[in-house]
C-alpha cells in the first residue's frame, strides 16, 4: 500500500489507469507474469482508492506460503524498474476505455445514477466534473504514466502486511524491499511518513524540509523558521529582531519596495517575515503554478536584503507607532509589560517591539548586523499545499546550510516583584490579573493544565458561570495558558469596572478555593477535552495554519502531532487528576497579580 492523491485531484485518474495496466484486469502486466507465466500466485489485483481528503494505492496477491519470498523479491524488483515501453498503444487505449466504460456502467441503474449524481456534487465539485474526469483521462499518455510512478510508486512510502498460516515462515520482506527496490530518497536524505503522506527530510547543513501534500486548492504554503528572534539580542537591543522583519520585507539589491509589492499582488501572493521571543520566520502564501517565481524573490530576499535607510526610518516610524496604539488600550499596555514583569533580564522578559527612544536609535546597519546572525542559524522549511515534490527539494537543496549550533536557552529566573500595578487615565474599566508559574509544554502536567484552562475560559467554566453570571462583576473573564519551551504561566483575567474590583479578586480566590477543595466533574473534563479537539481541527484547517504549526514545532524539535498527543493526555485524565494539578500549582501565596486602573 502506497499513499496516493485525493478524490479531487486529478493525478488519481492516471493512477487509477496505471493500476489497470498493472494488475487491473486479466490481461494486465503483473496479472500475465505472476498467475500465468511464473504461477506464483492464486490471484493479484491492484486498485487506486481514492478518498475525500488522500487516497491509497494498493496491491493484493494470494499464493501459497511457500511461494512469499520469491513474488516479494520479484515483485520489488519489477517496481523499481518499471519499462512503460512494454505497454502498447492499444493496451493504452484499453485501459482508459474499461475506466470511461465503469464510469458510464455504473449509471446504468437508477440507484447507480443517483449515486454518481449525489458523488459529483458533494464531493468532485457538480455536474462539469464529469466531463473534466472524462477528458482528463483521454489525455493520460506514457509520459503521464512514468511521472505517477515517479512521485507515487516509491519505496520509502510503502507498507506491506502479510496474514500468514500458523506455522509458516515469514521472509524479511523489509531487507528485500531495500536491497531490490531503492528509494528515490538522496543518500543523505532521511525520510519519514505517516498516514497523511506527511514526509520530513534531513538535507544536512542544518537543514530540514517538512512535505504536507494537499491537492485539495491549487496554492501553497511555505514557511522558514530558524531559531534565533529575541534570542539574539543583547544589551539595549528590544525590538531589534521585530524591526528585521519589518524591514526585510521592504526591498532587495534587485527590487524595490514597490516593485516587490507589484510582484505579488500580479501573483495574488504574499510574503511576510516575523520575529517572537525564540525564532525568525519567512513565510510564502500564493497560487501552486507561481511557485518558481515566488521562491526566487523569497531566496533573494533572504540573502540579498536591501536593508535601506529610508525604508528602514519609515519601518521604525510605523514600530513606533504601533507601540503608542498598543499603550492606549488598557489590555495592550498590560500584556506588554506582563513579559518583563514575570521574566526580568531573559529574551523572554524583552519588550518585542522595544521602547520607542530605542527603536529610534536603530541604523539600517544594526538591522544589517542582526539579519547577518540570524541569518546564519539552521532552519526548517514546512510546504503545505498542491506542490511539485522535485522543485521543492531542488528549491530547498539551493539554500545555504549552516555549521552552527543553536545556542541553548536557560530556563528565566521569574522576577521577585509580585505584583504590577499599571496607570492608564481616563478610562473607565479596571483589568486584573491573577498569574501563577506553572510548566513548559512538555512536562507531563502540561495537558492537565491545558485542560483546566479549557475548563476554566469555557462559558460554562466556573469562571464565567460565578463572576459574570451570578454576580454581574465581569465586561469578560477567562483563563489563558501560556507555554514557552523553557517555561509556563497561567493567568486569570479580568475585565470589570474599578468599583467591583475587590469583589472580582475576591471572587477569584473563591472560585481557586473550591477547586482545591471539590473535584471537577467527569462532564467538566469532557467538555474540556470536547473543546480542545474542536479548537484543534479548527485552527488547521487553512494550508498557512498547517504549514506554519509544522515548521514551528520542528525548529523546537517537537513531533509534528504535538498538539494531538497533548489531546489524547488529557482525555485520559480524572477529575482526581484536575484537582492534583491544581493543588501543584495554583497557590494563592505564590500568585503574582498585574492590573491596569484608570
Amino acid at each position: 500500500a502506497l499513499p496516493a492523491p485525493a478524490q479531487g485531484d486529478m493525478r488519481s485518474i492516471t493512477l487509477d489507469v496505471l493500476a489497470r495496466l498493472l494488475a487491473g484486469d486479466p490481461a494486465s502486466l503483473l496479472t500475465r507474469k505472476y498467475k500465468y507465466e511464473k504461477q506464483l500466485v492464486h490471484s493479484i489485483q491492484m486498485h487506486n482508492m481514492s478518498f475525500e481528503r488522500l487516497g491509497l494505492l494498493y496491491l493484493t496477491a494470494e499464493l501459497d506460503a511457500d511461494k512469499l519470498e520469491a513474488f516479494w523479491r520479484e515483485l520489488c524488483a519489477d517496481l523499481a524498474h518499471l519499462d512503460f515501453s512494454v505497454f502498447s498503444a492499444e493496451e493504452l487505449a484499453a485501459a482508459k476505455l474499461n475506466l470511461e466504460d465503469e464510469i458510464h456502467r455504473s449509471k446504468e441503474t437508477l440507484g447507480g445514477l443517483a449515486s454518481w449524481k449525489g458523488h459529483l456534487q458533494f464531493f468532485l465539485g457538480g455536474e462539469a466534473a464529469e466531463e473534466n474526469i472524462l477528458t482528463f483521462l483521454r489525455q493520460v499518455d506514457v509520459p503521464a504514466l512514468e511521472e505517477a510512478a515517479r512521485s507515487w510508486l516509491r519505496s520509502d512510502r510503502a507498507a506491506a502486511a502479510v496474514l500468514m498460516p500458523k506455522d509458516a515462515q515469514t521472509p524479511d520482506l523489509k531487507a528485500a524491499l531495500t536491497e531490490l527496490w531503492p528509494s528515490f530518497a538522496t543518500p543523505d536524505t532521511h525520510a519519514e511518513r505517516d498516514g497523511n503522506a506527511t514526509e520530513m527530510l534531513d538535507l544536512g547543513q542544518g537543514r530540514r524540509l517538512i512535505l504536507l501534500p494537499d491537492a485539495a486548492l491549487p496554492y501553497i504554503s511555505l514557511d522558514i523558521v530558524r531559531p534565533g528572534g529575541d534570542m539574539l539580542l543583547s544589551g539595549e537591543q528590544d525590538g531589534l529582531a521585530a524591526l528585521a522583519a519589518r524591514v526585510l520585507t521592504t526591498g532587495t539589491a534587485k527590487r524595490t519596495r514597490q516593485e516587490i509589492e507589484r510582484f505579488l499582488v500580479d501573483r495574488a501572493a504574499n510574503l511576510t517575515a516575523s520575529a517572537d521571543r525564540q525564532g525568525f520566520t519567512l513565510s510564502l502564501r500564493g497560487p501552486a503554478r507561481f511557485f518558481d517565481d515566488l521562491t526566487t524573490l523569497l531566496s533573494d530576499m533572504a540573502q540579498n536584503p536591501a536593508f535601506s535607510p529610508n525604508e528602514t526610518e519609515r519601518e521604525k516610524n510605523d514600530q513606533i507607532a504601533a507601540i503608542r496604539a498598543g499603550e492606549d488600550k488598557p489590555l495592550g499596555l498590560l500584556f506588554r509589560r506582563l513579559s518583563p514583569f514575570l521574566f526580568p533580564k531573559h529574551p523572554y522578559g524583552r519588550l518585542r517591539l522595544g521602547e520607542p527612544d530605542n527603536v529610534r536609535k536603530f541604523t539600517s546597519e544594526d538591522v544589517r548586523a542582526f539579519w547577518a546572525k540570524q541569518v546564519a542559524q539552521p532552519w526548517v522549511m514546512a510546504v503545505a499545499g498542491d506542490f511539485d515534490r522535485e522543485r521543492v527539494l531542488t528549491f530547498a537543496r539551493s539554500l545555504p546550510g549552516t555549521d552552527i549550533t543553536p545556542s541553548l536557552l536557560e530556563p528565566p529566573a521569574w522576577g521577585r516583584e509580585r505584583d504590577l500595578t499599571l496607570s492608564l487615565p481616563g478610562r473607565q474599566q479596571a483589568h486584573f490579573m491573577l498569574i501563577f508559574k506553572t510548566v513548559p509544554d512538555v512536562y507531563p502536567d502540561a495537558p492537565g493544565l491545558e485542560l483546566l484552562e479549557n475548563i476554566l475560559s469555557g462559558q460554562s467554566g466556573p469562571l464565567f458561570t460565578e463572576l459574570r453570571d451570578r454576580q454581574a462583576l465581569a465586561y469578560t473573564v477567562a483563563a489563558f495558558s501560556r507555554a514557552a519551551p523553557e517555561a509556563g504561566y497561567m493567568a486569570f483575567y479580568i475585565g470589570t469596572e474599578p468599583q467591583k474590583l475587590k469583589q472580582a479578586e475576591a471572587g477569584f480566590a473563591r472560585v481557586l478555593r473550591e477547586l482545591h477543595e471539590k473535584p471537577l466533574s467527569a462532564g467538566d473534563l469532557e467538555r474540556g477535552v470536547n473543546r480542545m479537539e474542536a479548537d484543534y481541527y479548527r485552527a488547521r484547517q487553512t494550508l498557512a495554519s498547517r504549514s506554519g504549526e509544522a515548521a514551528g514545532l520542528s525548529v523546537l524539535h517537537r513531533p509534528l502531532d504535538f498538539a494531538r498527543e497533548q489531546i489524547d493526555k488529557a482525555r485520559r485524565l480524572k477529575p482526581k487528576d484536575i484537582q492534583a494539578v491544581v493543588g501543584k500549582y495554583f497557590k494563592p501565596e505564590t500568585a503574582y497579580t498585574a492590573r491596569v486602573l484608570p
